[in-house]
């Protein structure tokens, strides 16, 4: 059978899709960046019944659907429509109607697919789209990988990277990639309005002189049920690595709410910015008492504390291991701690640092859950994010070697009853006369999935992202 050719244009950029599904060309500002045809998606089914267990940095081993080619393309002015009905897999046909729009939009191509489940598996996971990118310099200098794991990496030789698969929200702070070059580059972008859970995955071993890149979706479409993607934008930016961000920005702004900076002459309200956060000339973190119950600042001490921070220019002092527990430990009960001085000495010396001109934060864990706690024992399986086997994610933390380490199960973060002790521990730092609350881990390190029941998701990639979202609102 003859091979045919479908194409969209977007201002500067063209792309082309073969009428086996896969994407042949992508051409931005005359430069082509596809090194070699792959298909545009693959999909990761797995047995209902499949009670495995998920590990936290990478997405179970499943059987796995190829692309093939699409029963058929329908082009209608700048979009194309692929559609995949009743997909072969494994000497069967499987009753899963898929179809991938992409529609040329803002100078690149958007990307957006739609299952329709029929079949008797659960399709776990939508790996899309695609694309060889390649690597060869169009000047003097080869393309770089900007990859956004915390503040952001800048990887000079992607040819050598290997494989990098990281999940957003967790360890990824954006869900967007680039290449760049010193005239601009390729930007690769899951716009996920709920910011649900997806991966970022980069390949340097698949394709020669090419880095495969793709985006991994979570649908955990059950048989009978339906699902809509997110955008997946590909799109090019002239110049520095800051165009790709403005892009990014961009959408980002267009759908979420920023706190507000409070009015002057005005009351602030509880949506607004207070004004100091915006003037902080610098923070000093003090751990007063640590995991294994050795005091290193009491209350009373907070005197010198105030001192040491004015003398290190800082206006702002953060409070970590303020209660009976420590840092890292009994989490998440925070009391003060009668060996420092208790209570009032604590309310006294928060005064005492803001009569100095300090503001006063108070650390608390905005996930971890300490399972040799009594407040485990009691609420935490009801609020720990869980396997598909009911096994609470967590970490162990072990900082002497004369205490034992603790092991600490994660929250999930739309559990009802986690929600609430959140508002709780901020009312009680409130109470305690401090300026603010950290709730550290919240917006990073966390399990990209909880299967738990009664949380209110509907999605295991639902339980985090959105569940942080809300309760940040909240």
């Amino acid at each position: 059978m003859q091979t045919s050719f479908h194409t969209l244009s977007s201002g500067v950029s063209a792309l082309q899709v073969d009428s086996a599904g896969r994407l042949t060309s992508l051409v931005l500002y005359e430069r082509e960046w596809i090194t070699a045809p792959l298909p545009l998606w693959q999909l990761v089914l797995q047995d209902p019944g499949d009670q495995s267990v998920i590990d936290r940095q990478r997405p179970l081993p499943a059987s796995q659907l190829a692309a093939p080619a699409p029963e058929t393309i329908e082009q209608e002015g700048q979009s194309l429509r692929l559609r995949y009905a009743s997909l072969p897999f494994e000497q069967e046909t499987v009753a899963i109607d898929l179809t991938l729009t992409i529609t040329a939009e803002d100078q690149g191509f958007a990307f957006r697919y739609a299952i329709d489940n029929q079949s008797a598996w659960t399709v776990r996971e939508l790996r899309g789209p695609a694309l060889a990118a390649s690597l060869a310099a169009s000047t003097e200098s080869e393309p770089a990988l900007l990859w956004p794991m915390g503040a952001g990496e800048r990887v000079t030789e992607p040819a050598r990277l290997g494989v990098r698969h990281d999940p957003y929200p967790s360890r990824l702070t954006m869900p967007w990639l680039a290449l760049h070059d010193d005239r601009g580059g390729l930007y690769f972008g899951c716009h996920e309005p709920e910011t649900r859970t997806i991966y970022l995955n980069a390949d340097s071993t698949r394709v020669d002189q090419a880095l495969v890149l793709s985006a991994s979706l979570f649908p955990f479409c059950a048989p009978g049920a339906a699902w809509e993607s997110c955008t997946v934008m590909l799109a090019p930016f002239e110049g520095s690595w800051h165009a790709a961000a403005k892009r990014y920005r961009q959408w980002a702004e267009s759908g979420w709410q920023h706190p507000a900076p409070a009015a002057p002459a005005a009351p602030a309200a509880h949506s607004a910015r207070p004004d100091w956060i915006t003037r902080v000339g610098g923070m000093l973190l003090v751990i007063l008492k640590q995991q294994n119950g050795e005091i290193h600042w009491s209350y009373q001490d907070l005197d010198r504390i105030s001192e040491l921070s004015a003398e290190s220019g800082c206006d702002l002092v953060c409070l970590y291991g303020w209660t009976v527990g420590g840092h890292d430990r009994f989490y998440p009960v925070y009391e003060p701690d009668p060996a420092m001085g208790g209570e009032e000495a604590l309310r006294a010396g928060i005064k005492r640092l803001q009569a100095a001109g300090q503001r006063v934060v108070l650390y608390t864990n905005g996930q971890l859950l300490d399972m040799q706690g009594d407040w485990f024992g009691t609420h935490g399986m009801e609020v720990a994010a869980v396997s598909e086997r009911g096994e609470p994610f967590g970490e162990m933390w072990h900082k002497y070697k004369d205490a034992p380490g603790r092991l600490l199960a994660c929250a999930c973060q739309q559990a009802p009853a986690w929600s609430d002790h959140l508002v709780a521990l901020a009312r009680q730092v409130q109470g305690l006369g401090a300026d603010g609350i950290i709730y550290d881990q919240i917006g990073a390190g966390h399990p990209p999935f909880c299967f738990g029941t009664g949380h209110g998701h509907d999605n295991p990639a639902a339980s985090h992202g959105p569940g942080v979202v809300a309760n940040m609102r909240r």
